[in-house]
C-alpha cells in the first residue's frame, strides 16, 4: 500500500477515534464540565452558568479548525473509498481480461487440434508428435488465440511470455487427454 494511503487510513482512524472522545467528553454531568473549564482555564470568563443553562464562549478560531478538520475528513473518506472503489474495479477488469485470454487460447488450442494435430498424429509413423511438430502446433495455438481474442484479452495475451503459453496451453492439453481417457 502507497505511503500516503497508509496516511489517509490513519488520519480517519485519529478523527474517528478524536470524535468519540468528544462525544464521551460532552456525556460527562454538566457540574464536572463547568467546575473543570472554570477551574484555572485560560480564559475562566468564557464558561457561565445562565438561568440553569451553560454557556461556553468557544473561540472563532476553534470553531474554524474543527470545520476544517471535518472538511479534511470528508475528503479523505471520499478518497479512500473512490480509491477503493477504483482499485476493486481494476482487479474485476483485469481478471474478466485474462479468463478471457485463457479462453481464447483453449479454442485455439482446439482448433489447432481439428484443423492440424489429428491429421499429423495419423501421419506419424509412431502417432506421437516430434518435437518440432509439437512447437509448430503450439505456435499455431497461440496464433488462433491471439486472432479470437479481442480487447483486454488479447492485450493480456500479448504480454504473457512464451512460457507463460507454453504452460497454459500444457495445462489445457492435459485436461483434453482427461476428459478423452473419461469417454
Amino acid at each position: 500500500m502507497k505511503r500516503w494511503a497508509i496516511a489517509a487510513l490513519v488520519a480517519a482512524v485519529v478523527l474517528v477515534v478524536l470524535g468519540r472522545w468528544a462525544h464521551a467528553q460532552e456525556a460527562r454531568p454538566v457540574a464536572e464540565v463547568v467546575a473543570e473549564a472554570t477551574a484555572e482555564s485560560e480564559t475562566p470568563a468564557s464558561v457561565a452558568v445562565d438561568d440553569g443553562k451553560i454557556v461556553i464562549d468557544i473561540p472563532v478560531w476553534w470553531n474554524a479548525m474543527v470545520e476544517g478538520v471535518h472538511a479534511l475528513a470528508g475528503l479523505a473518506w471520499k478518497f479512500a473509498f473512490t480509491f477503493l472503489a477504483g482499485l476493486l474495479l481494476t482487479r474485476i477488469q483485469d481478471t474478466k481480461a485474462r479468463a478471457d485470454a485463457k479462453e481464447a487460447l483453449e479454442i485455439g488450442v482446439n482448433q489447432t487440434w481439428e484443423t492440424l494435430g489429428k491429421s499429423w498424429k495419423k501421419a506419424a509413423s509412431d502417432g506421437k508428435f516430434s518435437p518440432e511438430e509439437r512447437e509448430k502446433l503450439k505456435a499455431e495455438a497461440i496464433k488462433g488465440a491471439k486472432q479470437i481474442a479481442t480487447g483486454p484479452g488479447l492485450k493480456i495475451l500479448k504480454t504473457w511470455g512464451q512460457e507463460q503459453l507454453a504452460a497454459l496451453i500444457a495445462n489445457i492439453v492435459e485436461k483434453r487427454k482427461a476428459v478423452a481417457k473419461k469417454s
